[in-house]
């Protein structure tokens, strides 16, 4: 194999990669920051400072005036160095398509397999979204006011369309530390023909401010045919009866993921789940992946990723025998006060039996989560993988930067 890696830019990831901002700059700049507490700062009381200090930002630093014509111009030039820097980069341009003036960052996003031109999108503290016309305009999906934390989203193979709410990646307790989330209320369907919202698996305690149920956190969900799996504390599935119903209390899913021994069930959190075109099934834990051939109960094998404390798994959709697997160890979110780094790209070529190390971790010029003057590392926070559909060599990694990898 020959490895080749481009560092593309930076970017904040949503769910899977959906911008791109690309600036090759050097800055300087010395500033010191005096937080002034809630309620005396100036600008609070004093409109005027506000005004003030937005046209100190907009101004003519030779004359102090904003001039709107010069404005333009400059902000023209920028969206221009920006477009050439994005063609440049992977020969593609990035558009921002939204939605957009929403609370907190995406999380979710799922193209209709049966209609390219319907995009549903899922905000962690926003809500559900739906375009019609591949993004250009997009719809809040109403009512869904008991829980607005959508955190997946997955297509059953008769068309239905699933989400889960809340997500450990974005403190779902509130805290300040990295990113504050809300807890969500278990699996919801969204009936596009009514337009409807229907609980599916839920608590049914609105509203909901604890994050210790089972059902407060999904931070996965996927579906192999009509059945769905979804990623709390264990993986779990079920299959609709006849008249197209699940069961509606966990008891009643089926925990298929048996470590070895006497009938252990994994009940640790679940990062992340993945579907093969074939069937086969990647769950991601922290320090740990099941692979299954099928995904039926029993069948999954353990390989441990010891140090990882976020796992993310793409199958490249061309191919089912081609696995990538990025982790980070442990920090951020997930372990608030520490830094979360790369523990590198792996992949594997025989759907899992074997591993190799693409990219390892700890080297700064390829750090993908991390700022460029190599602070800020949140892995634990900033963590999507993608592999291109037609092309299982070209995988996408994304964290505070965004990288091509090809094999």
């Amino acid at each position: 194999m020959n490895n080749k890696l481009i560092v593309v830019g930076s970017m904040a990831v949503i769910a899977l990669t959906a911008g791109l901002s690309y600036f090759n700059t050097t800055k300087d700049i010395n500033s010191v920051y005096q937080p002034k507490e809630y309620g005396k700062s100036e600008t609070f009381s004093n409109p005027e400072k506000v005004y003030e200090y937005i046209n100190s930002l907009r101004a003519n630093p030779q004359t102090g005036v904003v001039d709107f014509n010069e404005y333009q111009k400059v902000k023209g030039e920028v969206m221009k160095l920006a477009e050439r820097k994005n063609k440049a980069a992977l020969g593609l341009m990035w558009e921002q398509m939204g939605p957009d003036n929403v609370g907190g960052r995406g999380r979710a996003i799922l193209v209709d397999k049966y209609n390219p031109n319907t995009v549903y999108a899922g905000s962690i503290s926003s809500g559900l979204y739906v375009s019609y016309n591949q993004g250009n305009t997009w719809n809040h999906i109403n009512p869904l006011g008991d829980n607005l934390a959508v955190s997946c989203i997955t297509q059953t193979d008769n068309g239905r369309i699933f989400f889960g709410t809340g997500s450990a990646f974005e403190n779902p307790n509130g805290s300040s530390l990295g990113s504050p989330g809300f807890p969500g209320n278990g699996v919801y369907e969204y009936v596009p023909s009514t337009g409807q919202v229907v609980p599916v698996l839920v608590a049914n305690t609105i509203p909901v401010n604890s994050t210790n149920g089972a059902l407060n956190v999904v931070n996965a969900i996927a579906a192999r045919g009509n059945r769905l799996y979804i990623g709390v504390k264990g993986l779990h599935y079920a299959d609709p009866d006849t008249n197209g119903d699940y069961p509606t209390t966990l008891s009643g899913w089926t925990n298929p993921i048996v470590l070895p021994g006497p009938n252990v069930p994994e009940t640790s959190m679940v990062h992340d789940i993945d579907v093969a075109t074939d069937g086969s099934m990647l769950v991601s834990f922290s320090n740990k992946i099941y692979l299954s051939p099928n995904g039926s109960p029993n069948s999954f094998t353990i390989r441990g990723v010891v140090g990882a404390s976020r796992i993310s798994a793409a199958i490249a959709p061309s191919d089912p025998n081609v696995m990538y697997v990025i982790s980070s160890n442990a920090g951020q979110v997930l372990n608030p006060g520490t830094t979360s780094d790369p523990r590198g790209l792996e992949v594997s070529l025989d759907k899992g039996v074997t591993w190799h190390t693409v990219i390892p971790g700890g080297i700064p010029s390829i750090d993908v989560f991390r700022q460029y003057d190599g602070t800020g590392g949140q892995g634990g926070w900033d963590q999507a993988i993608a592999v291109d559909p037609s092309n299982p060599d070209r995988v996408l990694v994304g964290g505070v930067q965004f990288y091509e990898f090809n094999l």
